[in-house]
């Protein structure tokens, strides 16, 4: 769904895919985050997760 959404405001406006594309991006980051609290994904893959969102 977001990636479909992501092509859709590409033909409209490239301020909204970039808004929508970072909103996809902090999705994934809590979700990261809650799985760890949950303590159902260590640390080492968390931060590895992390740092392949930064790039």
């Amino acid at each position: 769904l977001l990636s479909n959404g992501n092509i859709y405001f590409t033909s409209k406006s490239p301020l909204l895919s970039v808004r929508v594309r970072l909103f996809s991006i902090s999705l994934i980051a809590c979700e990261t985050i809650l799985l760890f609290e949950s303590g159902r994904l260590d640390e080492p893959e968390r931060t590895h997760q992390l740092n392949e969102l930064s790039l």
